[in-house]
């Protein structure tokens, strides 16, 4: 290794690079290499004998020198033995030039379970430190968000993400820190043996940092050992409504979405093992819920739990007459409803840039108005309704959107959120011209949020923005209609002929806060931090009532010129 000295070499912007002449040998990719004129990650410098990948390309380098002034290193492409550069698309996915190691990956699809299990073949390793998930694509085409096939599900059977974790793979000769494995997911796809599947790495930041095309193939068929061995002794619900006190019983607070009591059903068997399997009408279904209408408090319903035997399962316990399903009686109880659970979840597109265009986030307001959370990390989209297009212009994108409330707080129990929203981004930030309507209530009547909204900026400074946010709008009452009214704010519709008025409104960007009284809707408002242009502030409205916030809803408005 040459004497190298990191004194006075910096990158174009001003990075330090990184280089550790006794760390072991690895891969990098040729994004975190070190050029003077790459920015951002481009800056660890490679040992002599380290490789360099184009993951994009398929192109391998290997570092031959390093300059003793710059620390550019010098590189030479590897070529297997035997073999020339000249492969077609067929060669790169199957492997088969003379003198290399074949490309036989595969995608593993195990249909005997639902949701479908997939495993990533293990011989498939992903070098460097940039890469951090992976989603799958149905087919070669990887820019079509709606052909993610991967699936992340929680131990309840609720959907999280299309990304999928990957994590270190075990290396007898040294401590690895870098060489990576995608983890087991699952799929709702029926796949074929011999189907394209194509796997791609990204970055923390969503990066592309790797592709790989793969081969479905099919495992189900193959048996499990002992599988006639163990029989079904009985099936359960699981429910966190399930009642403490009564066997049996679920406790169903009034005017709750039946989709919200998140049923799982359980499977127990001869040998001591459960299956849990969500109650969708698939293995698990729920009989006597068809007409149900929870209008009265200690209403009772008989249920009955019905479980589909597999072609392969035997049970211990009765079964209907066609030897077909395991059944088990339930009853639910309506009970009083907890406001808690009665909540809301407010979104608004915020401006990134025009390569990117908008991303969403959302805000969580509860019927007891004590609660108010930036719920944006936990929110997904629901994969009925596809992924939100952030430069989708010019139509509306109607989008459901799902959320544990347990992954909120752990004062809740695991309870589903759904919500369906109205989507409209209309253009890239114009001037004062509407950007964006966000239509958060689907009852009859109700009116976009956003139109002709926007937040004036008067003047900036290093540490002060006076901002306008009248909008044009002549009136307080015509202001509060069209600010706080059309975020339709909760309302409880057995006690109240419409929500509580808003007494204030907090502004907040970049995590710093200022609260007006409502009187000042018009006015030229001081805030304590630069804020540019094309910003998006968000404005939260609530009411003092007993020397307490009473939290009622969430605005937003883009900052214009």
């Amino acid at each position: 290794m040459p004497d190298i000295s990191l004194l006075g070499v910096v990158g174009i912007d001003g990075i330090v690079p990184v280089f550790d002449p006794d760390s072991r040998w690895c891969w990098w990719s040729i994004n975190e290499i070190f050029d003077e004129g790459t920015p951002g990650e481009g800056r660890y410098v490679p040992k002599v004998g380290d490789y360099v990948i184009d993951p994009d390309n398929f192109v391998t380098w290997k570092v031959t020198s390093l300059d003793n002034d710059t620390l550019y290193p010098t590189m030479v492409q590897v070529r297997p033995a035997n073999m020339s550069f000249s492969l077609s698309e067929t060669d790169v996915l199957f492997g088969v030039g003379p003198g290399t190691q074949s490309d036989t990956y595969r995608a593993y699809l195990d249909k005997s379970v639902m949701p479908f299990v997939l495993n990533v073949d293990r011989r498939l390793k992903i070098g460097g430190t940039m890469a951090s998930y992976a989603k799958i694509f149905r087919g070669a085409d990887t820019a079509d968000q709606t052909k993610i096939i991967s699936r992340v599900y929680d131990s309840a059977g609720n959907y999280i993400t299309d990304r999928v974790p990957l994590e270190l793979c075990a290396i007898d000769s040294h401590v690895n820190y870098s060489i990576k494995i995608v983890t087991t997911c699952n799929t709702n796809f029926d796949l074929a043996d011999g189907e394209i599947v194509t796997v791609v790495i990204y970055s923390a930041d969503g990066h592309v940092v790797s592709k790989r095309q793969l081969l479905i193939e099919n495992t189900a068929f193959i048996a499990q050992l002992n599988v006639s061995q163990k029989y079904v002794t009985g099936i359960a619900m699981k429910s966190a409504f399930l009642s403490a006190s009564q066997d049996n019983t679920i406790e169903y607070p009034l005017d709750t979405p039946m989709n919200a009591l998140n049923l799982m059903g359980v499977v127990h068997y001869s040998d001591g093992s459960t299956r849990e399997l969500p109650v969708d009408g698939t293995k698990f279904r729920i009989i006597g819920l068809e007409q149900f209408v929870s209008t009265i408090i200690g209403q009772n319903v008989n249920l009955v739990l019905s479980y589909a035997l597999g072609p392969d399962e035997t049970a211990y316990v009765g079964v209907t007459s066609d030897n077909n399903y395991i059944t088990q009686p339930y009853r639910l109880r309506v009970v009083d409803p907890n406001n808690s659970y009665k909540v809301k979840v407010y979104g608004y597109p915020v401006w990134t840039d025009a390569a990117h265009g908008y991303r969403m986030k959302w805000f969580l307001f509860n019927l007891d108005r004590n609660i108010w959370f930036d719920v944006t990390e936990y929110t997904i989209f629901a994969p009925n309704t596809g992924s939100f297009d952030p430069k989708g212009y010019g139509y509306t994108q109607r989008k459901a959107i799902q959320l544990n409330l347990r992954d909120v707080s752990g004062a809740f129990k695991p309870y589903i959120h759904t919500q369906i929203f109205d989507i409209n981004l209309i253009s890239q930030p114009n001037g004062d011209q509407t950007p964006w309507t966000v239509l958060s209530s689907q009852d009859s009547g109700d009116t976009p949020f956003g139109v002709g909204l926007h937040a004036h900026r008067t003047s900036t400074s290093a540490g002060q923005t006076l901002l306008s946010l009248a909008s044009g709008i002549t009136t307080q009452a015509e202001w509060v209609n069209q600010v706080f009214s059309k975020t339709y704010p909760l309302m409880d519709r057995l006690n109240e002929l419409a929500p509580p008025t808003a007494t204030h409104f907090e502004i907040s960007y970049g995590g710093v806060k200022n609260t007006y009284t409502i009187d000042n809707w018009n006015a030229t408002l001081s805030l304590p931090i630069s804020v540019p242009i094309y910003a998006t502030i968000m404005i939260r409205f609530y009411r003092i009532a007993n020397s307490a916030q009473v939290h009622l809803s969430e605005a937003a408005m883009l900052v214009t010129t």
